[in-house]
Order: structure tokens, then sequence, then C-alpha cells
């Protein structure tokens, strides 16, 4: 059975020179020959796991980012007035280990 996932809001802090906010969500279902075609052509449903697997690529690169720096990330998001940060690195990791062990299943190939 697939794990969901949550998604994570983070509005940047108007010192870090971002200018939109963003979203992480990595919520989706990795096209595998399990998923079935859904009538889709070849071609299309090749187009659709192509786009799929560069952005669980994209997520896992977004993951391993925060992961890699949670500390400093939480530090300076509270240093600029975001105190109600509920997640800890624990919970973190914990959904990041998960989407990792989920990215890079061998029964998904990427094209």
């Amino acid at each position: 059975m697939a794990k969901e996932y949550r998604s994570f809001y983070m509005q940047p802090p108007a010192m870090s020179g971002l200018q939109h906010d963003f979203v992480i969500k990595p919520k989706r279902k990795a096209f595998s020959a399990a998923n079935g075609r859904d009538g889709l052509s070849s071609a299309e449903y090749q187009a659709l796991a192509e786009i799929d697997c560069l952005q669980m690529k994209t997520d896992l690169q977004v993951y391993e980012f925060i992961y890699n720096h949670f500390d400093e990330l939480s530090a300076s998001l509270k240093q600029s007035g975001f105190n109600d940060i509920s997640l800890s690195k624990e919970d973190f990791e914990e959904e990041y280990r998960a989407f990792k062990d989920q990215a890079e299943n061998p029964n998904i190939t990427c094209m």
C-alpha cells in the first residue's frame, strides 16, 4: 500500500530574496506496469511516465536538500518569525526515508 505524504507549505523569509511562496507536494503515484494505461496510447503513457519520473527525482532532490539542511533551515525560519514550526527533524526524516524508498523502487523504471 502506498504511503501518503504530507505537503509542506513554506513562505520564504523576506531576507532570503525569494519572491514566491512554495509548496513541497510529493503526493504522487509513480507510473508502473501495475498502474495500467487507462486508455492512453503508448506515446501518451510514456510521456506521462517520463514527466512523473522527472517530478519524483526533483521532489527527492528537494527532500534531500531540506533533510541535509534541516537544522539550518529551521533555525533561519524561526529567526525570521516563523515560531510555530511544529515539524521535528525526526518526523521529517521518517517522511524523507519513506519517499526515498518509493522513489528508488526498482519496480519503477524511469525512461
